[in-house]
């Protein structure tokens, strides 16, 4: 093998040995925290240094989840089966009275392992934790708890950063971005990155800390921001050996259409956005199935109307997959990975069922195969006769409208229902682990 290929080998087992030596899946560094590397590589020889930057991208570190039940945001639920040790043994739905007090310490705990974990088992260092959830609406409570949860953590090795990604920025007013910038700027110094000087073979400085970067997925907004990071660590790699004067250094969050370093050498600015929109959409194919949202920043340093209109049909798409197919992908993932055994011990075959007796679709009771059957024909049928109604005269307008108004309301009535019994509806996995 060439050097490069030994070089991957070596990464890609030490890759699989964190994820065996990791006592449980959820901490698991490959799995819950994804590692992203940037470096300076295949530099001429009048070239003689080299640096290294990390950042890593990670789940909200609280036990959490959202059930796909057909809405497009489904609601966020807190705490969990997971939990038991804790004395917190169900979901807990924002808005439900609950011990609040046992939670948060349960989820405080939970919170300060996984940095732990971070800082002294795979040694990242300080950890610096930018938050992009919303303030409002359905992110709201996990983006408090999650607040909450690091509030005690030591100030020297976690710092927490919030910023409301979608009301600061909204849909054009990603010059915003700058807010968040000149407030990452210090540490982005105080931790440093990695320079080895290949003149006198030695290590000139090391990287002390990380950027911790999550939102709700960790895909999109996620990737807008380590983009802009990138940059900047790139811009003060480059101004340590001499190539960039300090005066030089990003202000704006669409400096790589427009800083020295862009004006320096023509057309780096495009391929290095075209590195980082590249990885969004691999990251968000792998756990998706679709690109990422919001490349068009990425690669331009500006909103488009045609990402916009991409956004728009990469949101339906996965709307579709997740309510409709992610079933069949997860019963894939637990077989591959032994999580399932097809038969039991005594060579019975086990039935192809989920938690609590579901199948893919419903409960197998007859009231739910009745409801996930029938519905859907009749709102399809009141929609055809919705349809067909407005796009058909007749001789009174009266009697027209007549026929409209019952049509569209069975067709609103039958819709609702659906979307009442919505986890019914959905795509679920059989192959669940006991």
């Amino acid at each position: 093998m060439s050097p490069r290929q030994t070089q991957d080998e070596r990464a890609y087992c030490q890759m699989l040995t964190n994820v065996l030596e990791t006592e449980g899946f959820y901490y698991s560094t490959s799995f819950d925290i994804t590692h992203t590397q940037q470096r300076l590589s295949d530099t001429p020889p009048e070239f003689r240094n080299k640096s290294l930057f990390e950042r890593i991208r990670g789940s909200v570190p609280l036990f959490w989840s959202q059930k796909p039940n057909l809405r497009y945001k489904p609601a966020v639920l807190l705490g969990g089966s997971q939990l038991t040790s804790f004395s917190v043994t169900a979901p807990v739905e924002s808005g439900q009275k609950v011990d609040e007090a046992s939670l948060q310490v349960a989820q405080s705990a939970i919170a300060r392992h996984h940095f732990n974990q971070l800082i002294y088992t795979y040694g990242y260092g300080r950890q610096v934790i930018i938050n992009l959830l919303n303030q409002t609406g359905m992110e709201r409570p996990l983006g408090r708890a999650f607040a909450e949860a690091t509030m005690n953590l030591d100030e020297n090795e976690v710092k927490y950063e919030s910023f409301d990604f979608h009301r600061e920025c909204g849909s054009t007013r990603w010059d915003r971005l700058s807010i968040l910038l000149d407030r990452l700027i210090p540490d982005l110094l105080a931790s440093g990155q990695f320079h080895l000087d290949l003149n006198h073979s030695k290590v000139v400085s090391r990287q002390t800390g990380v950027f911790r970067s999550n939102c709700i997925d960790c895909l999109d907004r996620t990737n807008v921001v380590q983009s802009m990071l990138a940059w900047c660590a790139l811009e003060r790699a480059l101004i340590t050996i001499g190539q960039l004067s300090p005066q030089s250094a990003s202000t704006s969050a669409s400096s790589s259409t427009n800083s020295a370093l862009a004006q320096m050498w023509p057309g780096f600015g495009f391929r290095f956005r075209s590195v980082w929109a590249d990885n969004a959409d691999y990251c968000s194919l792998q756990y998706t199935g679709t690109r990422a949202l919001k490349t068009d920043f990425t690669r331009t340093g500006k909103r488009t109307l045609r990402g916009m209109l991409m956004d728009g049909y990469h949101s339906l798409l996965r709307y579709y997959m997740n309510n409709f197919t992610d079933g069949f992908r997860q019963d894939a993932m637990h077989l591959f990975l032994g999580q399932y055994l097809v038969h039991d011990a005594d060579g019975t075959p086990k039935p192809l069922t989920g938690p609590g007796g579901r199948g893919r679709r419903g409960s197998g009771r007859a009231d739910t195969e009745w409801r996930t059957q029938f519905l859907p024909l009749v709102f399809t049928f009141a929609l055809a006769m919705s349809v067909l109604c407005v796009a058909v005269p007749t001789a009174h307008w009266t009697e027209q409208v007549t026929y409209v108004l019952f049509w569209g309301t069975a067709s609103v009535l039958s819709a609702f229902a659906i979307f009442a019994y919505g986890e019914e509806f959905v795509d679920r996995p059989r192959f669940c682990p006991d």
